[in-house]
């Protein structure tokens, strides 16, 4: 298959090739050493950098393509959003975002730890067949990171919303609590 292929395309399929965990893991700590200064405050740091993923930059006239690596973090003590691009060992450019990246499947473990010391959601988080189901609550801005969780508990016709809830994850608490036993609102 490879000698039916141009030397360009070859070229072309190297550097989009998947990210190894070891390019992963390299790109992710030096984003991270590379914003330790701004990470910490008063001796404390809070963050979490989400993963790493290819980022491909287009050359520039008759250049080649540059595969680099695009970091994610989300630092909870200064309330932002990053995104650091590394080539190799080396972070080339950071930019602070003005969106929300995705949750983490970390962050979810961690508001439902949170919720789960509510002693009044105890019963309902602990409830036999009741699952959590993420969503992003409106009125997330930029210099936040809340996760809204939905608690339901399936039936015949679908799932029934036993609680809405959501959590500030840069505070470490839950901030919003609807219990829905007597509103039917069912999805399915």
């Amino acid at each position: 298959m490879k000698a039916n292929m141009s030397p360009q395309t070859r070229k072309l399929g190297e550097i989009l090739r998947p990210l190894t965990r070891a390019e992963a893991k390299r790109a992710s700590s030096a984003a991270v050493a590379y914003l330790r200064p701004e990470l910490t405050r008063d001796g404390h740091s809070r963050f979490r950098a989400l993963g790493a993923q290819l980022y491909v930059t287009k050359p520039a006239a008759k250049g080649a393509f540059g595969r680099l690596v695009e970091v994610l973090a989300v630092d909870y003590l200064n309330r932002r959003h990053v995104r650091v691009v590394v080539d190799g060992n080396r972070v080339v450019e950071v930019r602070e975002l003005d969106w929300q990246p995705a949750f983490s499947a970390e962050e979810l473990a961690e508001a439902d730890t949170i919720v789960a010391r509510d002693p009044r959601l105890r019963n309902i988080v602990r409830r036999r067949g009741v699952f959590a189901s993420a969503f992003s609550p409106g009125g997330s801005g930029p210099g936040t990171r809340r996760i809204g969780l939905r608690y339901l508990r399936p039936q015949k016709t679908g799932a029934v919303i036993v609680a809405e809830l959501e959590v500030d994850l840069a505070e470490q608490e839950l901030v919003a609590v609807a219990t829905l036993g007597s509103q039917r609102r069912t999805y399915g």
